[in-house]
């Protein structure tokens, strides 16, 4: 990373590299985080911010379920938010706004522990992804009964982070993860959808984190006339798809060519894929008028 620009914490402006916290942070010890991925984007009247809104909400969530008395609001972080934005002259950019524990105890429970709040804001282009190729990792996703579902917290990332060595050791992009029942649960850090006679259909699994993203293409794949659903993914399933691809804030639509040593289709980007790609685009730059409440001009 260029060491340029701003990032905000707890009310002040730094520099990039004079952004920094204490050995002792808690969440640094433990995982007590939480974090959103927010996406904006370059269009004619200016610069969007795709459903700013729908992340902030599930930040705030997150937070509350950690126990945080954050000391903003909502309305607080929306504004620093955009702010950060125009400080560090961005248009296409990825945005971090994270929540955490900070200097106080190394007791497990953070009583007494203030929480902190840090918002980072980077250039992010957003570019056609290639085909990838996927690893069925031999770690399940973690239980759904051991955290609470729809949150977005940092700890319970290290689950993905250890699948994603395993797929890289063996020679693949990305990691597959299956949920504790043996069934498609999504990436490291995307969800996952197949593509079969032209049917959509994104996996249900409680162990997933049911992404902005994942949301809005499901909305999309409905509007565009395709039958689009929620629905319990075998392996088998998945791998005998017409289409696979994987979705998230940062990643946007990212194409499956091979899981495990299963090819889909010819290995290409498929049609269906190919298409909500195009007219994703169009929402998160303002030219589909039908999606103007999911965008919030900076």
């Amino acid at each position: 990373m260029k060491l340029k620009g701003r990032i905000w914490i707890d009310g002040k402006i730094l520099k990039f590299k004079d952004a920094k916290i204490h050995l002792l942070t808690h969440a640094l010890h433990y995982g007590t985080a939480c974090f959103e991925g927010i996406h904006s984007y370059k269009a004619e009247k200016g610069t969007i911010i795709f459903r700013l809104n729908d992340h902030l909400k599930r930040f705030f969530d997150s937070a509350e379920v950690l126990g945080m008395k954050l000391r903003y609001t909502y309305d607080d972080i929306s504004r620093v938010v955009k702010k950060l934005i125009k400080i560090n002259n961005l248009n296409d950019s990825y945005i971090r706004p994270l929540a955490f524990y900070g200097f106080g105890s190394l007791s497990v429970y953070p009583k007494n522990v203030k929480s902190s709040i840090a918002i980072i804001a980077l250039p992010c282009k957003s570019e056609e992804k290639k085909p990838i190729k996927i690893k069925t990792s031999s770690l399940r996703k973690v239980n759904p009964e051991a955290f609470v579902y729809r949150t977005k917290l940092s700890g319970f990332y290290a689950n993905s982070v250890m699948a994603m060595h395993e797929a890289r050791q063996k020679g693949y992009d990305e990691a597959l993860m299956l949920d504790s029942k043996g069934k498609v649960s999504e990436g490291p850090c995307q969800n996952i959808f197949m593509v079969k006679n032209n049917k959509i259909v994104t996996s249900n699994s409680r162990s997933i984190l049911p992404g902005v993203t994942r949301n809005s293409l499901l909305r999309l794949s409905k509007d565009l006339g395709f039958l689009a659903k929620e629905g319990e993914i075998t392996l088998k399933k998945l791998k005998n798809a017409d289409e696979v691809f994987y979705c998230g804030t940062l990643s946007e639509i990212i194409p499956v060519k091979q899981i495990d040593n299963s090819m889909i289709s010819d290995g290409k980007t498929g049609a269906v894929t190919k298409k909500l790609r195009q007219e994703f685009q169009k929402i998160v730059r303002g030219e589909n008028k039908r999606y103007s409440k999911w965008l919030e001009y900076v």
